[in-house]
């Protein structure tokens, strides 16, 4: 709670200054998670040594960002959901890469988040969906139809699902077909 002082702040007013309410908001959303051990143990570790960076060095900017994307994942899922999420993230850049995919295509967080907890690994379905896009997001959502199995081993390969060969047995049978 040493950081509620902290004056030196890039993007948030500082917690003890009129408008200070988002950072104070953050930074208790953040305790919270942190003392429930609602984070996975390697996020909890570097939340842990971030803030002591913080208040050694009287600065909140390098700890902002991650603070930020709470607030975005805490608007968009409620407190089961941001703590289930969160057991499942391993550091503050997949935590980011999630909430900035929260951001840019909101209809899709359900696939994002059922996919998350499918496969225990937010950190998966972030690179994932950044690396494949709209197509990516449209793999996830199939592969949710055929079971946790189907998630899990999308995102272990972490390649596209093959949508082509329609009604045959797939690459052997395109070329049976192509060359009878």
């Amino acid at each position: 709670m040493g950081l509620r002082e902290l004056t030196a702040t890039g993007r948030f007013v500082p917690a003890t200054r009129p408008g200070g309410q988002p950072l104070e908001a953050s930074l208790l959303l953040t305790a919270l998670l942190y003392q429930g051990e609602h984070l996975a143990p390697s996020l909890q570790r570097e939340v842990g040594s971030l803030a002591e960076a913080a208040v050694l060095r009287k600065d909140l900017s390098e700890r902002e960002p991650f603070l930020m994307d709470l607030l975005s994942l805490g608007r968009r899922l409620d407190w089961a959901q941001l703590s289930e999420l969160l057991r499942r993230t391993e550091d503050t850049k997949t935590a980011g890469a999630f909430a900035h995919l929260a951001r840019v295509a909101p209809a899709q967080l359900p696939i994002m988040y059922t996919a998350a907890l499918f496969s225990d690994s937010a950190d998966k379905v972030a690179s994932y969906l950044i690396h494949y896009g709209k197509a990516g997001a449209e793999d996830l959502e199939l592969t949710l139809t055929l079971g946790q199995g189907a998630v899990r081993l999308l995102l272990t390969r972490q390649v596209p699902v093959n949508r082509t060969g329609g009604k045959t047995a797939g690459a052997w049978g395109d070329f049976a077909l192509a060359h009878s």
